[in-house]
């Protein structure tokens, strides 16, 4: 899974929002990680509450090498929605973030809960 995974719906919200996301996508998908973090933490200032702009920051942080950040970020995004699907793909990037920090215990246990929400 990428910053760029079409497997989680598309942004909706205001204009500007759907805008910063889809240019956050473009960067993410370019390699600048940097300005794509930018643009969803900018989108994040005007809809705090939206999942789906936490969870794509947390897939640029998981790129970034960043998978403390990753599990935080992802674990909001949880907590802000209940569309399975974007649960399901929270808890694979928290599982990709555990493996990278080598905690296989806690990576395992993600990966059960991306089980359940698919």
């Amino acid at each position: 899974m990428s910053a760029t995974d079409t497997r989680v719906p598309q942004p909706q919200g205001a204009p500007v929002v759907v805008a910063l996301a889809q240019s956050a996508e473009q960067e993410a998908a370019s390699g600048r990680l940097d300005q794509a973090a930018n643009a969803l933490e900018r989108a994040l200032r005007i809809e705090p509450q939206n999942p789906f702009l936490w969870h794509r920051l947390a897939g640029v942080r998981l790129r970034q090498h960043r998978p403390q950040d990753a599990i935080d970020l992802a674990t909001r995004s949880i907590t802000l929605t209940a569309d399975k699907a974007l649960i399901a793909e929270n808890w694979e990037l928290i599982a990709q973030s555990y493996e990278l920090q080598g905690d296989a215990d806690n990576a395992q246990e993600a990966t059960r809960q991306v089980n359940k929400y698919r």
